[in-house]
């Protein structure tokens, strides 16, 4: 559980972080009027800083206890790790990870991606974009 609520912590926490333009294009289309749009960004810094303090606390944790404390912080940084990671591996990477399977592995993947298309007629998944890609 300390593993998902890491990942997803940090997942957006870094995702807003890197998408300031993208944030700022929203608040401006949409419907909150301009004297707000400082307030939006001033609670997402306290957000990322709070976050980083946090994350520093989770780590005393892993190197100062022992027990249940450490193993709960240590899932949580663990997640947090791993968000990373995913939002900064390059995807040249992630094709060559995935041209490096075997035949079994690829047909594996080949049938849950049938699956999902049977499952979702209609969805074009080319178009769908992650929004910390930043359109890459």
């Amino acid at each position: 559980m300390s593993l998902i609520m890491g990942f997803s912590w940090f997942y957006v926490v870094v995702t807003v972080a890197n998408n300031r333009s993208r944030i700022e294009e929203s608040l401006v289309q949409g419907s909150l009027p301009v004297e707000y749009h400082g307030m939006v960004f001033n609670l997402l810094a306290a957000l990322i800083t709070v976050s980083g303090v946090f994350l520093m606390v989770h780590l005393f944790r892993v190197l100062g206890r022992t027990g249940a404390k450490r193993a709960n912080s240590s899932g949580l940084l663990t997640g947090a790790g791993l968000a990373v990671a995913l939002i900064y591996t390059p995807p040249e990477m992630v094709h060559a990870g995935i041209g490096m399977l075997d035949d079994n592995s690829r047909s594996l993947i080949q049938v849950a991606q049938d699956t999902v298309r049977e499952t979702l007629p209609g969805v074009d998944f080319g178009s769908i974009a992650l929004v910390s890609s930043q359109g890459q």
